[in-house]
């Protein structure tokens, strides 16, 4: 049936109301299509920072981890998981922060080749609108894996960008 087999206004009223249904369709599935983040908060050296969770394939609390002999002072040992040994570096270091007590945490980098990074808290999950995620090198003289920050609770988190890190690792290797 259209809006034309309807007398005079009623068709008007009608047709209003069937565009009226559409748009809140077209609306409803535009507010969906927000980007968001999905967002690791942590503390590594006692400073608040993220990890976008797409770049982490595991998170563990006091996981094993066997110390083996290297020059790399990073390089802290290697940990098993599921039936592979993974290589595992004190995040701190990478990122330029002194030494500090043993890291309770760790992740384990997303890529062709299983590393786990270690770091000291894990604050827990945030989720921002991308367009609140600024990236890009922050500040004058930016740290090695940093690469943008993101204002949460009014806390600024500096973004460690897993492919700067992981490359900063290989780098120096």
């Amino acid at each position: 049936m259209s809006t034309s087999d309807y007398p005079g206004a009623l068709a008007g009223t009608a047709e209003r109301l069937r565009e009226a249904f559409d748009r809140s369709f077209a609306e409803a599935q535009g507010a969906r299509e927000t980007a968001f983040d999905d967002l690791l908060a942590i503390t590594v050296g006692g400073d608040p920072h993220v990890l976008r969770l797409a770049d982490i394939q595991g998170l563990h609390a006091n996981h094993a981890v066997v110390p083996v002999p290297s020059p790399d002072r990073r390089f802290i040992g290697i940990a098993g998981f599921r039936n592979t040994v993974a290589p595992i570096f004190d995040l701190r270091l990478v990122l330029g922060y002194p030494p500090g007590t043993p890291p309770r945490w760790l992740v384990l980098a997303r890529g062709p080749v299983l590393v786990g990074l270690a770091f000291d808290r894990f604050d827990g999950h945030l989720r921002v609108p991308r367009a609140q995620l600024a990236t890009g090198v922050t500040g004058e003289k930016a740290e090695p894996g940093i690469r943008g920050a993101v204002t949460v609770d009014g806390v600024v988190r500096p973004l460690i960008q897993m492919s700067a890190v992981l490359a900063a690792i290989a780098k120096e290797r």
